[in-house]
């Protein structure tokens, strides 16, 4: 996790990275429909995202946000 954490840079001050807790609410307020082509589901993302420190899934979409991807 610790290179993960170290290729997330902000492009400048108006590029603020999601937070845990939005991510939560996202994913809590998301309709539990058919996963897409990745297989997850909201259920599985909601057992994933109990993990609050250094948490995978919020590091990749934070990767993703910051790349434009």
């Amino acid at each position: 996790m610790d290179l993960i954490h170290h290729h997330i840079t902000l492009e400048d001050d108006t590029c603020v990275s999601i937070t845990h807790d939005e991510l939560l609410c996202a994913v809590k307020n998301g309709k539990s429909t058919a996963p897409g082509k990745d297989g997850l589901t909201y259920n599985l993302l909601n057992v994933v995202l109990a993990v609050k420190e250094n948490n995978p899934i919020l590091d990749l979409f934070n990767m993703s946000y910051v790349s434009g991807l």
